[in-house]
């Protein structure tokens, strides 16, 4: 004999209590009079707290076909939010016949925004595979001064003028406020609806409402004691820490004879502590930190700096450990002289342009200021005499000071002047794996590049004398890119 079902008893289910249909049941929705019947499981796909998921608890009289929850909005539109709870994957057909806007629209009534997102995201950034996709134009005359992307969805915020403009993670502008700057040279999303900007001549750093389009708070350096007088502390970057709800801020004073690092609580917005302050005017330690960089995966904090110009070129990188807030390695560098060609053997004290951590290879990269050479320096083996290690070629062509380096993902993109080169982890054996060069972009005439971030498997890159911002994404799905090595 078959097993025995058991029998409905029309009992209330508490909110919090688990799903009581099994996760075969079927269950019906009327969708502007089509009926649709689904499995609990695929509905359990839905936002927590949604409408969708509300139906999984049990209800006075069961969602059967006879009886189904009825909603007036767009059939077709449902039908194709429902595929996507069904396979993660967005229909093939659904950008031939719905607006991105409303179906999102419809994903927010619903509760089904985060397998939208999912399903609608690029495939993982592969440089060796990368396709320039669209431009996001901002209103006004003014270029691009600073990029910031959210690395879960790909939304971005881009400075241009004194104006922010903000797009969400379909790209789709979502307005523009306006700062008390002239002209924003940091900026640095650290949460959907919070941004923090800065400028190498306007004093603190100041945070800003994305939603609300608001002021609210500025964070200024100030220093307790009468022996000491700062000149309108101004930043020279910032970086935020989301797994300890930190934002690290880098001052300098307005004279060029105070800097610091102070770590900022992101809840009050107040400072909690300092690195590395310096007072006083010259010697090495005078440079203030330009690029922050947070590696989670270590549990510090990186800081570098450049300086210089015809007469040679200094730089500093340096990791903080934020608990003790002691410096736990530190690298310093100088190219005296013009910059001219450099012998085969100063090839790799070569000066960096600029310097990036990625956190997939382990790895600190930097990019030579004269030579244009790209090296690495793995993060086990710092306390090595010369623990840099040279990649690709000898002399490998264009250097210069301009040029920019942004690790993510699983490779670094590296700037010269108006290409950009990707390095690739390819496997060549089983398990021998190397860093390959891969020339994404090498337009003839591109104008040189100035801003690059990243976020969402998207790649977000700003060129001098343009006003719109690049988006490049990759062609293939990971399991096409992986096919290829």
């Amino acid at each position: 004999m078959p097993p025995s079902v058991p029998q409905y008893q029309g009992s209330v289910t508490p909110v919090d209590a688990p799903p009581s249909f099994a996760p075969k049941a079927i269950i019906a929705i009327n969708v502007g009079g089509t009926i649709f019947q689904t499995s609990a499981a695929s509905l359990c796909n839905a936002d927590k707290g949604s409408i969708l998921a509300s139906l999984l608890h049990t209800p006075s009289i069961p969602l059967k076909a006879e009886n189904p929850a009825f909603f007036d909005r767009d059939p077709e539109l449902f039908a194709f939010l429902l595929s996507i709870l069904r396979t993660f994957k967005k229909p093939a057909s659904v950008d031939d016949l719905f607006s991105i806007s409303d179906l999102i629209a419809e994903a927010e009534y619903y509760g089904v925004s985060g397998a939208l997102k999912s399903a609608m995201a690029a495939p993982p950034l592969d440089g060796l595979d990368m396709k320039d996709k669209s431009v996001l134009l901002s209103s006004g005359r003014d270029f691009p001064s600073a990029l910031s992307a959210d690395r879960d969805d790909g939304s971005v915020i881009v400075s241009h003028g004194s104006k922010i403009s903000v797009y969400d993670w379909a790209l789709r502008k979502n307005g523009t406020l306006l700062t008390q700057f002239n002209c924003i040279d940091t900026l640095s999303k650290i949460s959907p609806s919070i941004a923090v900007a800065g400028a190498v001549d306007f004093p603190g750093l100041h945070v800003y409402n994305l939603d609300k389009k608001i002021h609210c708070a500025t964070v200024q350096w100030e220093i307790e004691s009468p022996e000491v007088r700062l000149y309108e502390p101004t930043v020279q970057a910032a970086e935020f820490c989301p797994s300890n709800n930190v934002i690290f801020s880098s001052y300098e004073s307005s004279r060029k004879n105070a800097h610091t690092i102070l770590l900022i609580d992101v809840e009050s917005f107040r400072p909690m502590a300092e690195l590395g302050r310096q007072i006083g005017f010259g010697g090495s330690e005078s440079s203030p930190a330009t690029k922050l960089e947070w590696i989670g995966s270590h549990n510090l904090l990186m800081s570098s700096s450049v300086s210089g110009g015809p007469f040679g070129y200094r730089s500093d990188v340096k990791l903080w450990d934020i608990r003790s807030q002691k410096i736990v390695w530190e690298c310093r560098e100088s190219n005296p002289g013009p910059a001219v060609h450099q012998a085969k053997s100063d090839f790799l004290s070569d000066c960096f342009a600029d310097v990036t951590v990625n956190e997939q290879f382990g790895s600190i990269f930097k990019l030579g200021v004269r030579n244009g050479g790209l090296f690495m320096v793995d993060l086990r083996q710092l306390n090595n005499s010369n623990p840099w290690v040279a990649l690709g070629d000898t002399i490998p062509g264009v250097g210069g000071a301009q040029n920019r380096i942004l690790g993510y993902g699983k490779q670094v993109f590296v700037s010269r002047g108006g290409d950009i080169e990707a390095w690739c982890e390819v496997g060549l054996k089983e398990k021998s794996k190397i860093l390959r060069k891969n020339i994404v972009d090498n337009k003839q005439g591109s104008e040189r590049i100035t801003r690059m971030t990243a976020g969402g498997n998207r790649l977000f890159v700003a060129r001098k004398g343009l006003q719109g911002v690049e988006v490049w994404d990759s062609l293939r799905s990971k399991a096409a890119s992986n096919s290829l090595v």
